[in-house]
């Protein structure tokens, strides 16, 4: 039997005026894989946010694991299903290595993860010491990605990975 991680239900978001999603249900089963495809401005990174609980809903109820994590009266409850996310802003700090970033990463589970064959696989390996500033908007990205997937790894439990515009630069 398959593990339902996330589960929108009647979710409505508004972005200033813009109804972005109305009444969208979506469910995310353990071992899935979604690529959202649209044009922009459709609602595939509101979709994201809604369903790692970053967005506020006008109406529908967001679930993790079965467990009520935030809906449309303004109830908000921390999820107890680990979420990576790489927004499209990627959110990496310049005053940090790559490593260091990596490793707060991963830490936010508990493990550490040997981080050298990841960074290979990004061609980040050489640049593993260096500040994150430094890096060209593609190699940061990279980081965001990294940063997302690592503690899936290095999680005991399954991990819902959100990646919005991962190919971006």
């Amino acid at each position: 039997m398959t593990r339902t991680l996330a589960q929108l239900q009647g979710v409505t978001v508004r972005r200033g005026m813009h109804l972005v999603l109305k009444d969208k249900n979506f469910e995310v089963q353990q071992e899935d894989i979604h690529l959202l495809v649209g044009t922009n401005g459709s609602g595939k990174s509101t979709l994201i946010e809604s369903l790692a609980g970053l967005t506020t809903f006008e109406q529908g109820t967001l679930q993790h694991d079965g467990q009520l994590v935030a809906d449309g009266e303004g109830r908000r409850k921390r999820s107890t299903l680990p979420v990576a996310i790489a927004l499209q802003s990627n959110g990496v700090m310049g005053s940090e290595s790559i490593s260091e970033h990596l490793e707060y990463a991963t830490s936010m589970y508990g493990r550490s993860i040997d981080q050298a064959p990841f960074l290979e696989a990004f061609s980040l390996l050489h640049r593993k010491h260096d500040l994150v500033a430094t890096l060209s908007a593609g190699q940061r990205r990279k980081v965001a990605i990294l940063a997302a997937i690592l503690p899936a790894f290095a999680s005991a439990s399954p991990t819902m990975i959100l990646l919005d515009e991962p190919d971006a630069g």
